[in-house]
């Protein structure tokens, strides 16, 4: 433990914080495997202010995984179909835009 200058709701902490280090490198996920897991799932977005959210796309700078809308309707009747497109260019700047945003937070 070390006193360490944390960030919680916009204020500095005012006592000791534990600090942990990852170390070593996590193993590469296929893109698609993460999206066939999590695309049609329930999930919590925004923290702290936790809202439930439903994910219904995942993209890469290159590709768009998304749930086809037939997976959607007949969700608890079979498999999620996943369905990958190319991004287009209005995509990427849109993609790379976020990821900035959430890079500066």
């Amino acid at each position: 433990m070390k006193k360490a200058n944390v960030c919680v709701f916009h204020m500095g902490s005012l006592n000791e914080s534990m600090i942990l280090s990852l170390v070593g490198t996590p193993p590469v996920i296929d893109v698609q495997e993460i999206a066939r897991q999590y695309c049609g799932q329930t999930i919590f977005v925004n923290w702290p202010h936790l809202l439930e959210a439903k994910v219904v796309s995942i993209a890469n700078k290159e590709f768009k995984y998304s749930i086809g809308i037939d997976s959607l309707s007949n969700a608890a009747t079979r498999p999620m179909d996943i369905q990958k497109n190319p991004m287009v260019p209005r995509d990427v700047d849109e993609w790379r835009s976020t990821e900035k945003e959430i890079r500066n937070r």
